[in-house]
């Protein structure tokens, strides 16, 4: 259970760092 938290705030800490970099990238363009 424990293992399985960690790893879903990890993911979503990583998701998270890949919509702000897409954001500043082409987040502009899509929208």
């Amino acid at each position: 259970m424990d293992a399985l938290f960690l790893l879903f705030q990890c993911a979503s800490q990583f998701q998270k760092e890949q919509l702000s970099l897409s954001a500043g990238d082409i987040g502009m363009e899509a929208h």
